[in-house]
């Protein structure tokens, strides 16, 4: 019992009959799997082709207050989406990843994917299929600050594949 606790809620409002819960394939994954409701539709903007599916849910993290027994808004909750491992044997990459949904977010979440290949072409999703992983956050506060220098490192200044390979 005392380990629900430390877990966020979130929650689910569904906007179709056909949407799915999301859910983790196994106890130990960080992400929960979500699943196209459709086939997808196509959109066109600026002669760039996407596929966009919809998952036929809204999703909100809360905090419940067990004194007061009531629920709010989780301000610091927030999810993040971000593609699965197996979206290497499909021709799309997901736009705008990771995606983040802050706790002010009501509306349908939906996923967007650029094609890497005409559609006629392109291996893609239906509907059922998993398609993305909603990993559950928490953003602490922080500030920024103006310094003259920043701490020794051992790594240093040093970036792009500079740790080896």
């Amino acid at each position: 019992m005392g380990e629900w606790k430390s877990m966020m809620r979130i929650n689910i409002k569904a906007l179709r009959d056909n949407f799915q819960m999301p859910r983790q394939a196994h106890s130990s994954d960080a992400g929960y799997d979500v699943f196209a409701i459709d086939d997808g539709k196509f959109i066109n903007e600026g002669g760039t082709e996407f596929i966009q599916y919809d998952l036929g849910f809204a999703a909100q993290p809360v905090i419940s207050d067990d004194h007061s027994n009531t629920d709010r808004v989780h301000h610091q909750g927030f999810l993040m989406i971000v593609p699965r491992s197996s979206i290497s044997k499909y021709d799309i990459i997901l736009c705008n990843s990771p995606a983040i949904i802050d706790s002010e977010y009501s509306g349908e979440i939906s996923l967007r994917f650029k094609l890497l290949k005409s559609r006629e072409d392109a291996k893609l999703y239906v509907a059922g299929d998993r398609i993305g992983q909603i990993i559950p956050w928490i953003a602490h506060g922080a500030y920024f600050k103006v310094v003259d220098d920043l701490f020794t490192t051992a790594r240093g200044s040093g970036g792009w594949g500079s740790t080896g390979k």
